[in-house]
């Protein structure tokens, strides 16, 4: 019989064992769920505005945290690599196969690329410039397999692979559709009319040093009922590790 097993043998020990977990568990919990709750509190608290206004507002040194919504459109879209799909925003990885000296076979990153390219969010009157470098973007994936290596891929940048096979994953973010976004407003250029462009803040909203950079396709509603049911799961598991604590205690107190 192993120590583990030894150990397990005892239901005592197993109480100890669950009631330790359970309180470490939900300690780690109840952090995260105030932490999150402060970050909710923050990031719903930037004041959204209609991109007429915004340009309106955007005269001189006008920098500020803001949140918009409205149609994404790109004149001059990049290519992601792999799946040739037009995007204004790709993360590309190849990892490439090889063999130890058993012959087992293990996977090994070869190639990585995030690229981005400013691009336009209009309503039906007016539109801003979103430079997405750095946010946290709403992706798909647009690939994800196990292939042979084609010659049009990266300028020979991928390193050989001992098998030959190559595992490729591809993330876009396509130019069409709505999206929200949450991030700094800044005042480019002069005249009655400067253009404004988002991009990753130099500051936060209430804390300079939370930054937030958001590029979603769900509407702000969405977000916000996501992050409050997320919150809440995490509280109720909290609940519930506390509750597990307190029976193995109990339990351990009727041994004793």
């Amino acid at each position: 019989m192993n120590p583990l097993e030894t150990i397990l043998k005892d239901p005592t020990n197993v109480e100890m064992i669950l009631g330790t977990i359970s309180l470490v568990l939900g300690v780690i919990l109840v952090i995260y769920y105030f932490y999150a709750k402060s970050l909710e509190t923050e990031i719903w608290a930037v004041t959204e505005y209609n991109l007429t206004d915004l340009r309106r507002m955007c005269s001189g040194d006008f920098d500020a945290v803001v949140a918009v919504e409205g149609n994404v459109s790109c004149d001059q879209p990049l290519t992601a690599p792999s799946s040739k799909y037009p995007c204004i925003w790709h993360h590309t990885r190849v990892d490439t196969e090889h063999r130890n000296s058993k012959g087992q076979s293990y996977w090994q990153k070869g190639y990585e690329v995030t690229v981005s390219v400013p691009f336009k969010l209009s309503d039906e009157k007016n539109w801003v410039t979103v430079d997405p470098t750095d946010s946290d973007i709403d992706r798909v994936e647009a690939v994800n397999e196990i292939t042979e290596f084609r010659d049009d891929w990266f300028g020979g940048m991928i390193p050989a692979s001992e098998t030959g096979r190559y595992r490729v994953v591809e993330e876009v973010f396509r130019p069409e559709g709505r999206a929200y976004i949450l991030g700094q407003a800044t005042c480019v250029g002069a005249g009655p009319e400067p253009e404004a462009t988002i991009h990753y803040p130099k500051h936060g909203y209430i804390n300079p040093k939370r930054k937030f950079f958001i590029i979603s396709r769900k509407t702000r509603d969405e977000l916000e009922a996501e992050s409050v049911s997320n919150v809440k799961i995490c509280l109720v598991v909290a609940v519930f590790a506390f509750v597990v604590t307190a029976f193995c205690g109990l339990m351990l107190l009727h041994v004793f």
